[in-house]
């Protein structure tokens, strides 16, 4: 799998509107009890693992692959503000994959909208 660098800058200029974690000072119990919701966009997934990780893996900072047994899924991006993951969405869409979409996450797991509800 190839990105080329029209690819490379877009996804550059989305990580721009992901901001730093407002609870970084997570420095007593009582934060690391809380809940902290996240949004990641999905670009991708593929049934087999044929591509270049490290080549991927080199385009920046904030893209994850997430490999389970049956895909490997790209996602980019760490959004802690729907609006913000809406509108690098509606980026993503226009010019990298139409199809792309928002996931959440609590805590770095991996949920549904229905359970951040």
């Amino acid at each position: 799998m190839r990105l080329n660098l029209f690819i490379l800058i877009s996804i550059m200029a989305l990580n721009t509107f992901a901001k730093t974690n407002p609870n970084d000072s997570l420095t007593n119990n009582a934060n690391l009890s809380k809940k902290i919701i996240t949004y990641k966009i999905q670009i991708g997934a593929f049934f087999t693992n044929n591509y270049d990780s490290t080549f991927l893996n080199s385009l920046c900072c904030n893209l994850f692959i997430e490999e389970n047994k049956t895909n490997t899924k790209f996602l980019i991006g760490t959004y802690y503000d729907i609006h913000k993951a809406q509108y690098a969405l509606n980026v993503v869409q226009k010019k990298i994959a139409d199809d792309a979409f928002i996931v959440p996450y609590v805590n770095n797991k991996r949920v549904t909208f229905k359970d951040i509800k």
